[in-house]
C-alpha cells in the first residue's frame, strides 16, 4: 500500500529534529548531498504531519487534499491508519481488526471469535475457532492476520493462503499441519473411487502380500488385518484413502492365505458372492422340490383353480408383451419414416443446390 507522490510524511521523531534544528524552508534547496532513498518501516499511527510534494506545504495528516494547492493525495484516505492509496483494490478500514484491508467492505464481515474479516458469502458456514488466523501460513510462513492475500479455511479448521493451497493441492491433498484431507469428502470421493477401481484391477501378487494395521488420518480409526496395496489402503469407516500403515503383521504367501479370509480382494469377494448365490439357488430348488412333493396332497379342485389362475396370469403377461412389442415396432417404423423423409429432403436440397450453382 504505497503513498501518493503528492506528499511527504513527517512522524514525531522528525518533528523533534525540526525543533532541535530549525530550517528556513520545509524542503532542502538541493538533494545532491543525499544518498539513494532507503525503504524503512514506520509507525503509521505516529504520523502527525505531511508535506505536499507540489507546493511543499506542511499540514495535518488528517486531510486528503492540500490546504494550499488543493491537490488530492490519494483516491482512498484513512485518517486512522494515515494511509493514502489507489481505490483499485477497494480498500476499507475494519475497526475490529484495527487497520485497513482490501476487497470491499460489503464483501466481508468481521468474526469476533476468529478475530478476522471473513468472506460474507462463507460467513454462515465458516468454522469458528479462536485465534485461527493469529498464526503464520504453514506454507510461506507469512502472517495470516495482516496479510493482503486471500486466506482459505480447510475442513480440518486450519487456515492457509489461497494461492499456497492451490500450489499444495497440485501434489498433496493433505493439510500440512494435521495431515487430514484438505478437501471435503464429497470432492475427494471420485478420486477415492478411482483408486478403489485401480486396486480391484491390479491385485497384489501373493509373494508381495502384506497384512497390515492402518490408522486413518481423517476419522482417526485403527483397523487391523488389512490387505496392503501400493495404491493405498481404504478406510472402512469413512472410505478415505488418507491412511498410514502402523504395523506389518504378516508378509508373503502366508499373508495372502490369511487375507483371502480376513480381507479378501474384490475379485475374491466376487467369487465368494457368486458361490453363495449358487448355494442359495440350490437351496431354492430343493425347497421347490419339497413343495412339489407337498403339493401332491392338495385337493384336485384347488389344483385346478391354481392352474387356471396361472394360465390367466400368463395370458395377461403375453398380452402386455405383445402390446409392448407392437409399440416398439411402431416407434421404429416412425423413426425410419422420419429418417427416410430427412434423407430424401437432404438429397433434394443437394440436387437443387447443384442446379443453382450450375445456373440451371
Amino acid at each position: 500500500m504505497g503513498m501518493s507522490n503528492g506528499m511527504g510524511i513527517m512522524d514525531e521523531d522528525a518533528m523533534d529534529d525540526r525543533r532541535l534544528y530549525p530550517r528556513s524552508s520545509s524542503m532542502p534547496v538541493s538533494l545532491a548531498s543525499f544518498g539513494e532513498p532507503q525503504h524503512h518501516t514506520i509507525d503509521r499511527h505516529a504520523i502527525r504531519e505531511v508535506i505536499c510534494r507540489r507546493c511543499y506545504t506542511r499540514q495535518s495528516s488528517k486531510t486528503n487534499n492540500c490546504i494550499s494547492c488543493g491537490i488530492q493525495f490519494g483516491e482512498y484516505h484513512c485518517a486512522v491508519c494515515n494511509l493514502w492509496m489507489s481505490a483499485e483494490e477497494r480498500p476499507y478500514h475494519c475497526t475490529e481488526c484495527g487497520f485497513c484491508r482490501v476487497g470491499g467492505a460489503e464483501n466481508f464481515r468481521h468474526c469476533t471469535d476468529c478475530g478476522m474479516c471473513i468472506d460474507a458469502s462463507l460467513f454462515a458456514q465458516h468454522n469458528c475457532k479462536v485465534g485461527k488466523y493469529m498464526q503464520n501460513c504453514p506454507i510461506c510462513q507469512e502472517d495470516l492476520f495482516s496479510s493482503r492475500s486471500a486466506s482459505h479455511e480447510m475442513p480440518c479448521g486450519h487456515a492457509i493462503h489461497w494461492h499456497c493451497f492451490r500450489e499444495l493441492a497440485a501434489h498433496d491433498s493433505r493439510c500440512p499441519v494435521c495431515k487430514k484431507t484438505a478437501e471435503t469428502h464429497e470432492r475427494m470421493q471420485p478420486t477415492w473411487n478411482a483408486m478403489a477401481m485401480g486396486i480391484e484391477l491390479q491385485p497384489v501378487p501373493p509373494d508381495l502380500a502384506k497384512a497390515v494395521t492402518i490408522i486413518c488420518n481423517d476419522c482417526e480409526r485403527t483397523d487391523e488385518n488389512r490387505a496392503w496395496h501400493f495404491l493405498g489402503v481404504q478406510c472402512r469407516n469413512c472410505t478415505s484413502f488418507n491412511t498410514v500403515v502402523e504395523r506389518i503383521s504378516m508378509v508373503g504367501p502366508d499373508a495372502h492365505a490369511f487375507l483371502s479370509v480376513a480381507d479378501p480382494h474384490p475379485s475374491q469377494r466376487q467369487a465368494a458372492e457368486e458361490a453363495a448365490q449358487q448355494r442359495g439357488q440350490q437351496r431354492h430348488h430343493q425347497q421347490q422340490a419339497a413343495a412339489m412333493v407337498h403339493d401332491t396332497e392338495v385337493p384336485s379342485e384347488e389344483q385346478e383353480r391354481l392352474f387356471r389362475e396361472q394360465q390367466q396370469y400368463q395370458a395377461r403377461y403375453m398380452e402386455m408383451r405383445r402390446a409392448e412389442q407392437q409399440q416398439q415396432v411402431e416407434q421404429m417404423r416412425n423413426e425410419h419414416d422420419q429418417q427416410s423423409r430427412g434423407d430424401r429432403r437432404r438429397i433434394r436440397d443437394g440436387f437443387n443446390g447443384r442446379r443453382r450453382s450450375m445456373g440451371l
